[in-house]
């Protein structure tokens, strides 16, 4: 079957999730979603750089971004966004960049200058990452930074990919709740699928999408007492098994399965409860 596909992989996993905190969470990260030659959610793109959506130079996903630095003056070469982080926890980011001429490094930009990229290691993709402790809770920038070394030329382009903590942040913390594990295993068009798990009032307190194709990802969900309905989507209608792969999913709390299935059409809802019920599932 011939299929007209969106390949897009932003994965923007939403957790408003019983007493479980809000997490760091890097938007497009993956540089997946683009207007223009702008990608989505980056908000600070300095005028020493012009960035462009990459097809061919790409760590996963879809697409990357590819970083033409034309100035030697660092202050204009920064592209950022904002996350919310929270006092006493720790998220670990991390980008994956790729030189190619090696006479730009790039820094990364947690809170303040973190480490460097080795420019030297061109044509092959390298990761820099930092470990970070929230002082209080804030809103922070995040991002790159992009530094000329000897024999920069004037421009050179720099690929960028997997800016994260994207799905959901990676904070130090627990679920106090009942603590479920969503496993989607995709089919070969992963990015049709989608998820929410909506209240019993019809509002959706967590929910993911976007993802790769032919990959096992397990969601980590924590919700309150109450009633509540997995939507599993697929935007093409065709469901995640079995005409263009085997893809399959399952909602567990602990070894129980609360949720289940493979074939369906545009969607598969299942109601659940958790604990007495007596709750409104509003997180």
């Amino acid at each position: 079957m011939l299929h007209g596909k969106y390949k897009n992989k932003l994965i923007s996993t939403a957790l408003l999730l019983g007493s479980l905190p809000v997490m760091a969470n890097v938007t497009n990260g993956g540089f997946e979603q683009w207007s223009g030659n702008t990608p989505d959610a980056w908000t600070t793109i300095d005028g020493g750089i012009s960035l462009s959506q990459s097809t061919s130079t790409v760590k996963s996903g879809s697409s990357s971004a590819a970083v033409n630095v034309t100035t030697g003056s660092q202050s204009n070469t920064d592209l950022l966004q904002q996350v919310t982080v929270e006092a006493g926890k720790t998220y670990n980011f991390s980008a994956d960049v790729y030189h190619t001429e090696g006479k730009i490094k790039a820094r990364l930009y947690v809170d303040g200058y973190q480490g460097y990229s080795n420019q030297a290691q061109t044509n092959q993709w390298q990761t820099i990452s930092h470990s970070y402790t929230a002082s209080s809770d804030k809103t922070i920038s995040v991002g790159l930074r992009f530094y000329d070394v000897s024999g920069f030329d004037g421009s050179e382009t720099v690929y960028v990919d997997n800016f994260l903590p994207n799905v959901g942040g990676s904070a130090s913390t627990s679920c106090t709740d009942n603590s479920l594990t969503l496993t989607l295993n995709t089919d070969n068009y992963g990015s049709e699928t989608s998820w929410a798990v909506n209240n019993n009032q019809g509002s959706a307190i967590a929910n993911g999408s976007g993802y790769a194709s032919n990959t096992q990802y397990d969601e980590q969900i924590c919700l309150t007492d109450g009633t509540y309905v997995l939507v599993i989507s697929d935007s093409y209608g065709d469901g995640m098994c079995c005409s263009t792969g085997s893809g399959s999913y399952a909602l567990k709390q602990g070894s129980t399965t609360l949720a289940s299935g493979a074939s369906f059409s545009n969607t598969d809802s299942t109601a659940f409860t958790l604990g007495g019920g007596s709750g409104d599932g509003g997180g």
